[in-house]
């Protein structure tokens, strides 16, 4: 619960401030780090205040991540590989859990085992860290800070030296106005967005698909399925973690069924 809490005030506040002024990577450099930090404390605690303020710290971390992580795929990567880019990160977050809960079977019976589960978390997050060293900023946020050659730059980096970039540098800078104009008037632009009949029934089947997702309980079911294995009547703690397990391998299959199906 308090991950969750958490992850909502980070999602909140890089969405609100930090991605727009500082970047999608130094927002994504800072997640990871904060993440790493969050993960590395929790393996060396020796009381349950340092593991609740572990919890906190990565839960932050991922409410930077999960937001920014979107908006970056979506800005850099080429019209045509946007929308199966983004899907394959959701996919890579099931399959995560999936790995996650399979170490853990792997770690049940090992002495302070429950260390080693939470601290072998910071390893993805350092990767990505180090990863992100190597990237560049988004293009289009470059573009709304009017770093407009360094925005080119980095696009022609991206999409390889011989690409003809201008068309998309243009529609970049169109838009990026555009959303610049927008952002001064946003009662305005929310009335704009409810008055279009499309954009309007988008909006609502977004909205009701993400509240049904939630109102199901999927999150508590994924985060506590081994404790309700236990209190189903499962009594080896061994084999509670590797029903979560096959519960997290579920949603990884059908996370990838769905989009083909999509």
């Amino acid at each position: 619960l308090v991950r969750e809490q958490c992850k909502v005030l980070g999602q909140l506040e890089q969405g609100g401030v930090l991605n727009d002024r500082l970047g999608r990577r130094p927002v994504l450099l800072g997640a990871s780090a904060v993440f790493t930090g969050g993960a590395v404390l929790m393996a060396v605690s020796t009381h349950w205040v340092e593991l609740l303020m572990g919890r906190l710290t990565v839960g932050i971390g991922i409410g930077f991540a999960s937001m920014t992580v979107p908006m970056y795929i979506s800005e850099v990567a080429p019209l045509h590989a946007r929308g199966s880019l983004i899907t394959l990160n959701n996919m890579f977050i099931t399959g995560g859990q999936f790995v996650a809960s399979a170490v853990d079977g792997l770690l049940a019976n090992t002495p302070h085992g429950w260390r080693y589960m939470l601290g072998i978390g910071g390893i993805p997050s350092l990767i990505q860290f180090i990863g992100f060293l190597f990237l560049p900023e988004s293009p289009r946020f470059l573009v709304k800070q009017r770093k407009f050659a360094l925005a080119r730059r980095v696009l022609q980096r991206i999409r390889g030296t011989n690409a003809d970039i201008d068309e998309e540098f243009e529609s970049i800078q169109g838009e990026c106005l555009t959303s610049v104009v927008e952002e001064q008037g946003t009662v305005a632009k929310l009335r704009r967005i409810v008055r279009s009949g499309p954009v309007r029934r988008a909006l609502i089947v977004g909205c009701l698909l993400q509240a049904c997702q939630q109102l199901t309980g999927i999150n508590t079911l994924m985060y506590y399925s081994a404790s309700i294995m236990k209190m189903a009547g499962v009594e080896d703690d061994t084999k509670a973690i590797w029903l979560a397990a096959a519960v997290a391998a579920g949603n990884l299959v059908f996370t990838v069924v769905g989009i083909f199906l999509v």
